[in-house]
């Protein structure tokens, strides 16, 4: 949560873009390893 109100205190649409794709990925992350292990795989 900290790293979402950080990003909302400066206006920063590299940092705004940052912080959703390191969301993203950790929520896939979580369910999905088995996807990240195929593509390691792979």
């Amino acid at each position: 949560m900290s790293a979402c109100i950080s990003v909302s205190m400066q206006p920063s649409l590299q940092s705004l873009s940052v912080s959703i794709l390191f969301n993203t990925w950790t929520i896939l992350g979580r369910n999905g390893r088995h996807l990240n292990n195929c593509l390691i795989e792979t």
